[in-house]
């Protein structure tokens, strides 16, 4: 047991007296006792006895009380009856309710939409507990992230949270979690592990390892005679798609950037579509080249 003042379902409580001036009567005549109102198994003698009961799920939870009912010594004078102990533990309590687990959520960081992670962002998961449960191992919450195991720390109220960073091992998607256990002081466990994220909030993790690529790209003036010359005043559009969703808020927009150091403004049609544009001016001649640089998708 992990402590001797707390029982569980399928823990034995025991009982020992010592009768130390006269030897005490064994066969029908054995001492009795109860524990918990049940009664108890009794062995020894024939001044030393122990008596037993293994407790059970129809047992009434909170504190155990005993009774040594009746015993008698060989000239068949009855042993009064005591509920009391003498020495060791006062008191035990039967806990048969196992611990649970609820406001259950899954998060990543750095990333500040919380669901997007790569190589390096960490994952946590977060949980509160119905009661306090054991911090230290080898009864510690045991918790996996990705298939691997977690670092877990409690913090106020109960409420635990379990960190992993990601590395290249890990697998791309959903990053899946796991409270395999917890444990209460009395030694009850999780019934079944947890695999479901229930707090409000974002409840999946996608891990992706994959930096985004871009295709369809094309350079094309609106020279109204050739589009593949351009004047003062003509605009120039580099049109391209992304392999996936990018980030589309102005400072994580892709940069365009034409010969000559030209910075073309970059406008998205839709999260894997982009149009740069520059306005030529006078100052500009010869062919023109481009290049793409920057843009993140929603893994950062």
């Amino acid at each position: 047991a992990l402590d001797i003042t707390k029982a569980k379902v399928g823990d034995t409580l025991t009982v020992s007296f010592t009768c130390p001036s006269e030897d005490l009567q064994a066969g029908v005549n054995r001492p009795r006792v109860t524990i918990g109102g049940k009664t108890a198994v009794v062995s020894g003698g024939p001044r030393a006895w122990t008596a037993a009961y293994t407790m059970a799920s129809a047992d009434t939870a909170g504190a155990i009380t005993f009774t040594i009912v009746s015993g008698y010594d060989l000239a068949g004078n009855l042993l009064a009856s005591t509920s009391a102990v003498t020495s060791g533990s006062a008191t035990v309590t039967f806990d048969k309710t196992a611990p649970t687990v609820d406001t259950i959520s899954i998060a990543t960081s750095p990333n500040a939409d919380h669901v997007h992670a790569k190589i390096g962002d960490t994952v946590t998961v977060t949980f509160h507990t119905s009661e306090s449960v054991l911090s230290v191992a080898p009864n510690a919450p045991v918790v996996t992230i990705a298939g691997r195991l977690a670092t877990c720390t409690v913090g106020v109220g109960d409420v635990w949270s379990c960190v992993l960073t990601l590395t290249a091992t890990d697998t791309p998607g959903a990053v899946g979690f796991r409270i395999v256990s917890v444990t209460d002081p009395t030694g009850n466990t999780l019934a079944a592990p947890v695999v479901t994220a229930t707090a409000p909030g974002p409840s999946v993790v996608l891990f992706d390892m994959t930096a985004p690529t871009l295709t369809a790209i094309t350079i094309a003036s609106n020279n109204a005679y050739d589009p593949t010359a351009a004047k003062s005043g003509d605009v120039i559009t580099v049109h391209f798609t992304a392999s996936e969703d990018l980030l589309t808020a102005a400072l994580d927009l892709p940069v365009v950037t034409l010969t000559g150091g030209l910075t073309a403004t970059v406008t998205p049609v839709t999260p894997t579509e982009f149009i740069a544009t520059y306005t030529m001016n006078a100052g500009a001649s010869g062919a023109i080249g481009f290049s793409i640089t920057g843009g993140k998708d929603l893994a950062l």
